[in-house]
């Protein structure tokens, strides 16, 4: 039985976001044998989302996520990555650069127990003309057979 099943990173934030140039390869997960810690696993792959949404690649970008996921935000929640995904090409143009680009400036990870983090990130988002716009993500990351997932996220 699940302990969490709820969820950063950073996706709603990026939902704001336009997409970007495709001249970029598919980012592959982290490899957490190659990271040295939960903290620097889930931070690696939130990097690494950030940069996917920036290129305008929504496969890449979402798969932090697991597919049960459970995203709320001021516009109301969605349920599993593939609503998620809908979601996200119903609010977006998914052709060209976007407006802003997304980074994630500060991030805190705090292991609760061997399958469950939870992450709070600062994300922001900026672009030439327009003033930035810094959204507080907080995930819940579990553990699963294929490595650690955003299960919850939730953002302000």
């Amino acid at each position: 039985m699940r302990t969490i099943r709820s969820i950063m990173v950073v996706s709603v934030a990026l939902g704001w976001l336009g997409p970007a140039e495709r001249a970029y390869a598919v980012p592959r997960a982290p490899n957490p044998q190659t990271v040295s810690s939960v903290d620097g696993h889930i931070n690696e792959q939130s990097r690494a989302s950030a940069a996917a949404w920036n290129r305008g690649d929504l496969n890449a970008f979402l798969l932090p996520y697991a597919s049960d996921v459970v995203v709320v935000r001021s516009s109301g929640r969605e349920l599993g990555v593939q609503r998620l995904k809908a979601q996200l090409q119903r609010d977006q143009a998914w052709a060209g650069p976007p407006l802003l680009k997304a980074r994630v400036e500060e991030s805190k990870v705090k292991q609760l127990s061997p399958k469950i983090a939870v992450q709070t990130a600062l994300v922001v988002l900026s672009g030439p003309g327009h003033r930035d716009v810094r959204v507080w993500v907080t995930s819940i990351w579990e553990r699963r057979s294929e490595g650690w997932r955003v299960v919850h996220e939730q953002s302000s």
